[in-house]
């Protein structure tokens, strides 16, 4: 059975969805550390110099900082940056005939892979 031209430069959507998906899984440490960043960033803490760089804010505090919504924000597109190079890949490895949606949607997925699989890691490492 030969292959046909028009059958080797056809699309292959799962193959790309797929690519996309395991360079996202791949890239788990990168994931771990923003979300690591974000709820660092996210947290009230004591800025007095009492009791640790990471001492949560208390009654007696006097006084805090936080949440730091520029490190949060830059850890979210660096996310989006990523994900979005890594949709780049999928779109070449899938050979999609719409470039830009299917660029668009990969990239969505890669988010939603992201966050599952940084989810899945610090469970894990929890207990």
């Amino acid at each position: 059975m030969a292959v046909t031209e028009e059958r080797a430069q056809a699309a292959r959507p799962g193959r790309g969805a797929a690519v996309s998906a395991g360079v996202m899984a791949l890239l788990v440490p990168v994931h771990g550390f923003l979300v690591a960043a974000v709820v660092l960033a996210a947290g009230r803490y004591d800025s007095s110099g009492q009791g640790g760089p990471f001492r949560s804010c208390t009654a007696d505090s006097v006084s805090c900082d936080g949440p730091n919504h520029a490190m949060i924000a830059v850890a979210a597109a660096v996310l989006a940056g990523i994900a979005w190079a890594v949709a780049g890949l999928g779109v070449r490895a899938g050979r999609y005939p719409r470039r830009r949606r299917a660029r668009a949607w990969l990239t969505a997925l890669n988010v939603v892979v992201a966050v599952v699989a940084a989810a899945a890691f610090w469970l894990l490492q929890r207990g």
